[in-house]
Formats: C-alpha cells, sequence, structure tokens
C-alpha cells in the first residue's frame, strides 16, 4: 500500500553563482561566509552569518530571518529583516541573488519502513582487505601523490579529486571535527567543480561517526533513519562515510561521496574510497603535527629571546599563566654612562661590538639567575624577576644578578682595552612593586614587557646612581633574606628621585671587585 506523499521542501539557487541550498520540511540551516554555516556563500558582500533559513511547516513557506548582517537581505527587491519566501521569490543575500524554488512532493517507498524485510547489505561496514591488483595499483598510486603534499588545502582538493578519479560518485566532501555537531565542510565538489555550501545528511554522518568506522549505504530511501527528506531531496541512492581516523584512533573528520543514479556505489568504489579516506587521514594528521612541531619551535625560538631556559620549559609546561597577568615583581635597570658621549668619539661598528660583547654577557648573567630579559634600551638593560613564572626570591635574584654584572664589566673593559674599544661604565636601580606582565604588540610584532611604577621607579635609580653603585629601594632590601651578605655594611640613606615629590629611601650597594668611584678599582 502506498502512504501518502512527503511534502516539498526548499531549493535556493544561485542566478549567476553555483550556490544552492537545500532543505526539507521542518529542516532550518544558517547562510553565511563562515565555514561553520549550513550554507556557505563565498562572496565578500555576504556576512559571516548572514542569515537563518527554516522551513515551516509542511513546507509552506521558507521562513528567512536576518543574523544582523553587514549588507542586509532583499526579498524580491525590498530590504527586510524577516521575510517568508515561497516558488518564484527572489532572495539577495548581500549582493548575491538567490531562486526560491519549492521543491514537489516525494513519494515513500511502496511499503511502509517498519514492514521491509531489509537485506543485511543495504547498510554495512566496508571490507577492510583489497583483494584486486587494479584497485592496489590504484591506491599506490594515490598514497605516493598524497604523500608529498604540504599544505592542507592541496591535501583536501587532491583527495577529492583522486575520489573522482577512483569512483563514479556524483558528489563528494570532507568535513572536519571529531563529532556531528563540530563537523565542518573543508571542501566539497561535484565533477563540474565545486558546490559551495553543500552538508551531507546527518543521519548518515551520524552512523558512521558512532560507528567509528566507514559505511557503504545502498538503497538509501529504503533504510529507516536514514531516509530523511534532506535525502530526498538532493536524490542521494547511495552513499560512503569514511571517518578520518589516525593511528591514535583520534577522529579528524569524515570523508563523504554519495551517488544518484540507481547503479549505485560498487564494491571495488567503495573499498576505493575507503582506502582514500584512510591514507587522507595519515596524511592530514602528518601535516598538522608537523604545523605544531615548527609553531612549537617558533615558540621555543621566542621564549629563548626573554625566557631563561628553566622559566622556559615552565612556561611551555603551563602556558595559561604566563601572559597579561598582575603580579608583584623586582625590577632590575641598568645604564651605560656617558653613552652619548662614547658613540659620538667611536665609529659606529666599534660601538656595535662592544655592545654585541656587553649584552650577550649581560643576558647570560641574567639567564643564570632564572630572570626575564625584557628588552634592551640601546644603552640600559630592563630585566625582571618574578614574571611570567612568580618567585618567592625574586629580591635576591635580582641583585645577585646586578652584582654579577658589576663584577664581569672589569674583564670586559680589559678586553676592549686591549683592541681600542671604549670602555664603559654602569649605575644600576632595583625596584619591586606590582605590574602588568604580559605581551604587547600588534599581529605583525609583539612582545613580552612589563608595565608599572616599579619599572619607571628602577630606571630613575639606576640613573640616580653612581658609576659602579646600585640603589636599592627599601622594598627590594626588605624582601631580601634576614642577613643577606649582599647587604653586609650597606647604611639605609634617602634620595631625591626626578619626578616624586618625596626622597626615596634606597641602600647603594658598591659590589667587591667592580669599577666604582668609591672605593672601586
Amino acid at each position: 500500500m502506498t502512504g501518502p506523499d512527503t511534502p516539498g521542501g526548499f531549493l535556493l539557487e544561485g542566478v549567476t553563482s553555483p550556490v544552492r541550498c537545500v532543505l526539507g520540511p521542518g529542516e532550518s540551516g544558517s547562510v553565511g561566509r563562515s565555514l561553520t554555516c549550513d550554507f556557505v556563500i563565498d562572496d565578500p558582500t555576504v556576512s559571516r552569518h548572514h542569515a537563518q533559513l527554516q522551513v515551516e511547516g509542511e513546507g509552506d513557506a521558507l521562513l528567512v530571518t536576518d543574523l544582523e548582517s553587514a549588507n542586509g537581505l532583499e526579498h524580491n527587491g525590498v530590504s527586510v529583516t524577516r521575510a517568508r519566501c515561497r516558488d518564484g521569490d527572489r532572495l539577495t543575500v548581500g549582493r548575491v541573488s538567490l531562486r526560491v524554488r519549492q521543491l514537489p512532493a516525494v513519494s515513500p517507498p511502496a511499503r511502509e519502513l517498519e514492514s521491509l524485510d531489509l537485506p543485511d547489505t543495504l547498510v554495512r561496514e566496508i571490507p577492510g582487505d583489497l583483494t584486486e591488483q587494479a584497485l592496489l595499483d590504484r591506491l599506490l598510486d594515490i598514497t605516493r601523490r598524497l604523500s608529498g603534499k604540504g599544505d592542507q588545502e592541496g591535501l583536501l582538493d587532491d583527495v577529492l579529486h583522486l575520489a573522482f578519479e577512483a569512483t563514479g560518485v556524483d558528489r563528494a566532501v570532507i568535513l572536519l571535527g571529531p563529532s556531528v555537531d563540530t563537523l565542518v565542510p573543508a571542501r566539497a565538489r561535484i565533477r563540474q567543480g565545486p558546490i559551495p555550501g553543500f552538508h551531507p545528511p546527518r543521519a548518515i554522518l551520524h552512523r558512521a561517526l558512532a560507528a567509528r568506522s566507514a559505511l557503504v549505504v545502498d538503497r538509501i530511501e529504503g533504510v529507516p533513519g536514514l531516509a530523511s527528506p534532506s535525502v530526498a531531496l538532493q536524490r542521494v541512492h547511495a552513499a560512503v562515510c569514511c571517518p578520518l581516523r589516525t593511528e591514535d584512533d583520534t577522529v579528524l573528520g569524515v570523508l563523504y561521496a554519495d551517488q544518484g543514479s540507481t547503479a549505485g556505489i560498487t564494491p571495488s568504489e567503495a573499498r576505493a574510497l575507503f582506502a582514500l579516506g584512510g591514507i587522507a587521514a595519515v596524511t592530514l594528521a602528518r601535516l598538522r603535527y608537523a604545523t605544531l612541531h615548527r609553531e612549537e619551535q617558533i615558540r621555543g625560538a621566542q621564549l629563548a629571546r626573554f625566557f631563561a631556559p628553566a622559566v622556559a620549559r615552565a612556561i611551555t609546561e603551563s602556558p595559561d599563566q604566563t601572559l597579561g597577568m598582575q603580579c608583584a615583581v623586582t625590577v632590575l635597570f641598568t645604564d651605560i654612562r656617558g653613552f652619548s658621549a662614547i658613540a659620538a668619539t667611536h665609529p659606529p661598528e666599534r660601538i656595535a661590538r662592544v655592545l654585541t660583547e656587553y649584552y650577550t654577557d649581560m643576558t647570560d648573567i641574567i639567564f643564570a639567575e632564572d630572570g626575564t630579559l625584557d628588552r634592551f634600551l640601546g644603552d640600559g638593560v630592563l630585566a625582571v624577576w618574578g614574571a611570567p613564572i612568580p618567585r618567592e626570591d625574586a629580591s635576591a635574584r635580582a641583585l645577585a644578578a646586578a652584582t654579577a654584572m658589576f663584577r664581569a664589566l672589569p674583564g670586559l673593559n680589559a678586553r676592549w682595552r686591549d683592541r681600542g674599544d671604549p670602555e664603559l661604565r654602569l649605575g644600576a636601580g632595583l625596584a619591586r612593586g606590582r605590574v602588568f606582565a604580559g605581551t604587547l604588540g600588534g599581529p605583525r610584532r609583539l612582545d613580552y614587557t612589563v608595565i608599572g611604577e616599579a619599572v619607571n621607579l628602577a630606571s630613575r635609580l639606576a640613573t640616580a646612581a653612581g658609576p659602579g653603585q646600585i640603589l636599592l629601594e627599601a622594598t627590594v632590601a626588605g624582601d631580601l633574606p634576614a642577613g643577606s651578605p649582599l647587604l653586609g655594611g650597606v647604611t639605609r640613606e634617602s634620595v631625591v628621585i626626578r619626578g616624586r615629590d618625596d626622597p626615596v629611601a634606597v641602600y647603594r650597594v658598591i659590589p667587591a671587585d667592580s669599577e666604582s668611584e668609591e672605593g672601586g678599582k
């Protein structure tokens, strides 16, 4: 006994573009430029999420709702935010014109689905044993052609081209994502070219991903649970759906292909698509691993610019705590005395050589104390302890680094003196306080830095310090362990700092073996 006709749905077809959107009764979908939309329109006048489509009732009308798009919607030439479209109407999305067609009703199978005696071969797993020599030769060729791909977009394009070369399917699409709800169409084609906006029947995708195995479906219109209105409207007769699974069983997406003719998909074609999906999954996983490895190398190189190796490792292990935070730090600022006069009286290449050697040694000292190198300032160095990784011994480490810098300077000066290069004298300031620590900049350049009053104070203290001297803010001294030998014999005093109304309490440290105007060499 034949049941009543199933109401038809709607087709949105581009007037001058290859756009094609099909919805069955009660179905809905989104339209936009984003790949996350159900129907993708690749046009710059279309917003990422432009409009929502909904077939009302039994297919009586197509309800279109604007999603606050930039260029809006037009229904039969009139700007609208919401419209009920019927057969023959024209809908304009951005500047893309679409013709609305109401599809004819689709007759169901001659017998009720519940009473059908369905053979096991209607829905089956694709066998993995490849025994036909011709098929093996073809797959070996596919493997060679895909193995050299170096980019994901090129790989996906080649996979679909190979699907058409190896089989007689009408349509093929690759969707990326680990589950049905997250699958996004990445590439879709018919034999003549791309088909933007095509999305396979959800029931087939769900069946394949739930089983985590490739499926071939014959005479889909007679299979309970798969014969949805959208399947009938898209004229799908047979389909293959292959989850793209890696060696560790991670699902990267699916390869789907279907056939509208009654000839269906042969077992040989099904095995070819299954193998193609497996090869594509392995190659895609390799590309993603290579991309991740390159990103990690770049990130490692960027971290090495600013952080000591131990700090860089901690950042890699706990990336969430590294960027954009308020924290308490100890700041070290060093300043080369009389640098302008030195630069004015020596050739630029000599200045560059001296600064390169100076910065190299100072960076090694900072990193030896697990400090963060904020930046070089032409004639100064800014370093921080306590960011991005908090440290209880931040002040002790900062003072130890400053002392080591001054003790290293006589050896550097002796080398420069022997070859006729200018010698350097340093002053340093140490301050402690809360700062913002994180990356600043734009897409073309990002730098790690700290911003706060402690940075400004450390700079002013470095300017006020004499050659060979370190001025410590009292807060830094109070943060040192009791009886610290680094403060042995040092008394507290007050200095006037530019930009401050009141004197600042400091400790003036003159490291032993440094070149100081007060008791040094």
